[in-house]
């Protein structure tokens, strides 16, 4: 595994942006929640007007992240948090570009927006904050016990999401997948809810007072653990 990994940040850093930016923790977690689904607030695009804005906001705070992961976060974990940004980045194109998931999104975010958002956009505070109460971990612990709360927030997302029925719960975890699903299927594969191995781990207490708004800044300092 780490084997793997050294060889995905060696081939991200031969790929280094030519755009030259302020390492601004803060700005690197607002672009990070305008990037991820109910990141930034309890509400989404409503309409295809606000999609249409939304894109183009998305779209520069995706630039931004790229960036930032590439001349600021330093580690082992550059490259697995690349391939973050960039699951996220395919979702935006996918969501921004003419078809069947641009339509799909504009045709059921009015009722994710009634009945989720909201919870939605908890679900994305508490990992958050649960990635930053892992660092108060030993290194060796922090990535399982990411893994764990990642899972579970999966099952928060689609829980929720599915108060609008199977169809917009499948498209929440179609988005999550396009976003995590190589972090969750490589270093998470074996750590599924409430499995003996994230039984087996200490509990977690999210952070109290989270510094960090959104999931990619802790995420970041707790896949720099990998290589400890």
């Amino acid at each position: 595994m780490l084997q793997l990994l050294s060889l995905i940040a060696v081939g991200w850093a031969a790929q280094a942006s030519a755009a030259s930016i302020t390492c601004d923790v803060n700005a690197f977690d607002k672009a990070s929640g305008d990037i991820l689904l109910y990141g930034n607030g309890p509400r989404a695009a409503n309409d295809r007007a606000q999609l249409e804005a939304k894109c183009l906001s998305e779209k520069k705070s995706l630039k931004f992240a790229e960036n930032y992961a590439d001349q600021c976060v330093n580690g082992l974990g550059k490259g697995m948090l690349k391939i973050f940004i960039e699951g996220a980045g395919n979702e935006i194109n996918k969501h921004c570009s003419n078809g069947p998931m641009k339509d799909k999104y504009v045709r059921i975010a009015p009722c994710i927006n009634e009945k989720a958002g909201g919870d939605l956009y908890k679900c994305n505070r508490l990992l958050a904050a649960l990635l930053e109460g892992t660092l108060t971990h030993p290194k060796k612990k922090r990535v399982p016990l990411s893994c764990c709360s990642m899972n579970e927030y999966v099952t928060c997302v689609t829980k929720h999401a599915s108060k609008c029925g199977k169809e917009t719960a499948d498209f929440a975890r179609e988005i999550i997948n396009t976003v995590a699903g190589d972090l969750l299927d490589t270093v998470c594969t074996k750590y599924k809810p409430n499995s003996k191995e994230c039984r087996a781990l200490p509990k977690v207490n999210p952070a109290s007072a989270p510094k960090y708004k959104s999931l990619l800044p802790p995420l970041a300092e707790v896949l720099d653990s990998l290589g400890s």
